[in-house]
């Protein structure tokens, strides 16, 4: 039953995804104060670790967290408005602990571009990305691979999901 479930909104999800315009303002930043962030390994950027910069109370809504290449091993907790794009989604990896989400969004207008994002727990509802209450959510161009489900949207409207490689779920 949970399978025709996960089927039925699959089918669903693909149709909202292809009736969706996308253009070039999807990704444009409006506002003229937004600032954008260097997350990387080796300390050469403002932070060491994505959890760092998303926590840091100077990155404020509308900011960009630019992650540079690596394996980061984090769970992440998105509690505002930013954008979290990865160098390239072959050579930065967000791996989580195997104990919850790999990404937890709670909070609207929120991007997550160029990452390979795998690791979530074995929970029913352990996912790569959680969407919780949340709108205006865009994932693209990630691989999500080797975790227990892809991507969750729960109580949540106007995202969108594009371009994603999903792969070795254990539903």
């Amino acid at each position: 039953m949970i399978r025709k479930i996960y089927a039925v909104f699959g089918i669903m999800l693909l149709a909202a995804i292809f009736l969706t315009k996308i253009d070039s303002a999807t990704f444009a930043n409006t506002n003229a104060n937004t600032k954008t962030w260097i997350v990387a390994k080796d300390g050469s950027g403002n932070f060491s670790t994505i959890y760092e910069a998303i926590s840091n109370d100077s990155v404020s809504a509308g900011d960009v967290i630019f992650v540079k290449t690596g394996l980061y091993t984090e769970n992440l907790v998105i509690n505002k408005s930013i954008s979290l794009i990865g160098e390239d989604p072959s050579s930065t990896t967000i791996y989580g602990d195997g104990t919850r989400n790999v990404i937890y969004i709670n909070a609207d207008d929120v991007k997550i571009i160029n990452f390979t994002i795998t690791g979530s727990g074995t929970g029913p509802f352990h996912s790569a990305v959680y969407v919780n209450s949340s709108s205006v959510v865009t994932l693209s161009n990630n691989k999500i691979i080797n975790n227990t489900n892809g991507i969750i949207l729960y109580f949540s409207a106007g995202d969108l999901i594009f371009d994603n490689t999903i792969e070795n779920l254990s539903l």
